[in-house]
């Protein structure tokens, strides 16, 4: 088994059991934002004509995979 598969087994299980253990499976970033039309914001990022990159980064933010404040000290786009 490869690094990358033992990764994705243990994101896996620990999404089963966060599942499992959360009833309120709303994203914090729509909690944060209700007033948001978050069914536009989807469409909008799925057919954004960006890089594979740029993409991957905002799915670590919207999914609080990283923090905000460490993504904008590694983003080479964001001054400092």
């Amino acid at each position: 088994m490869t690094m990358r598969e033992r990764t994705n087994n243990v994101y896996i299980s620990l999404r089963t059991m966060d599942k499992m253990n959360n009833t309120n499976l709303e994203m914090r970033i729509k909690k944060l934002w209700p007033q948001a039309g978050w069914e536009m914001i989807w469409e909008n990022l799925r057919f954004a004509p960006v890089p594979g990159t740029v993409i991957a980064t905002w799915y670590k933010v919207i999914h609080d995979i990283i923090p905000t404040k460490t993504l904008a000290l590694q983003d080479p786009h964001v001054e400092h």
